[in-house]
């Protein structure tokens, strides 16, 4: 049975880089790739946010229907973020694992990571902020199909 492992952190907290370095093998779903590509020079953030949620989820419904496990890479900081995707995934196919990993790194080291970013991919550190106060981790109760949650502490750049 395939897996879903649903990255949870904040942006800087290293979750793209976790998956792709990691796991190279793995699919991974991204779903800010998917909003980069979506929008216009112009347009606000959220602009197309439907359209971006809808090809996320088929994107990883697709994977998880081919019977392979995929990274689900966006913030999910909260159980209800993590609550609708899952519900989403399940209208399509629900015989899948799921494992939460969970990043927790310092919130002065993603703000240092988001300072290196450019164009759409820097967040306000407002933004940030109000994410890190507001993250929730996930726990191995959220849903049924939860074989594990794990917890990944990167090393602090130098």
């Amino acid at each position: 049975m395939p897996t879903l492992y649903i990255l949870c952190g904040i942006p800087g907290a290293g979750k793209s880089h976790f998956a792709e370095t990691y796991f190279p093998q793995i699919q991974c779903v991204s779903r800010d790739n998917i909003r980069f590509r979506m929008l216009n020079p112009n347009d606000d953030y959220f602009a197309h946010e439907r359209q971006v949620f809808k090809e996320y989820v088929m994107r990883i419904t697709e994977t998880l229907q081919d019977g392979m496990d995929v990274f689900a890479d966006a913030t999910h900081i909260s159980p209800i973020s993590r609550k609708k995707l899952i519900t989403a995934i399940d209208k399509y196919i629900t015989q899948y694992h799921i494992i939460f990993i969970t990043f927790d790194v310092p919130l002065q080291e993603c703000r240092w990571r988001n300072d290196h970013r450019g164009g759409l991919a820097h967040v306000p550190d407002d933004a940030i902020n109000r994410m890190y106060t507001n993250f929730m981790p996930p726990t191995n109760t959220e849903d049924p199909r939860c074989t594990a949650v794990w917890t990944i502490r990167e090393a602090i750049h130098e």
